[in-house]
């Protein structure tokens, strides 16, 4: 795993949104960090024994990142300045949430260890900072 450490994030994925504006799914406390805020290395492919996660500029869609599930083979893409984690108090499990530029939910997908794991090392961190979900 990269070491994050010491080292400030300011290479041109940051930016904070609020999240679960109106989405069904709201934060419990003050505005969670996107994906991309959080991430501190130029990402660069990255795969598991159950995932491979990239940089998606395809399709005139720039600068979003691509999961590629492997056992389900299907691929995920999204926005990671309007993706965050979000985490059910009552199971700690952890969703990947992605929102509309008004606060809409546009997709949720769990994230379990190996999502997880790859995802850290793609973002360059140790840890993924997530909030806390209410169902309304």
């Amino acid at each position: 795993m990269r070491q994050t450490e010491g080292r400030r994030c300011l290479n041109g994925w940051a930016k904070r949104i609020p999240v679960s504006r109106g989405s069904g799914l709201k934060m419990a406390g003050a505005i969670s960090e996107s994906l991309g805020a959080q991430a501190c290395t130029e990402p660069e492919k990255v795969e598991n024994e159950k995932y491979a996660v990239s940089v998606y500029n395809k399709d005139g869609i720039k600068n979003h990142w691509s999961i590629y599930d492997k056992t389900s083979d299907k691929y995920y893409r999204f926005d990671p300045q309007n993706t965050t984690v979000q985490v059910d108090s009552e199971t700690g499990k952890r969703y990947l949430i992605q929102e509309d530029r008004l606060g809409g939910l546009m997709n949720a997908c769990g994230m379990d260890a190996f999502l997880e794991s790859a995802l850290k090392e793609f973002m360059g961190v140790d840890e993924i900072k997530g909030s806390c979900i209410n169902e309304r």
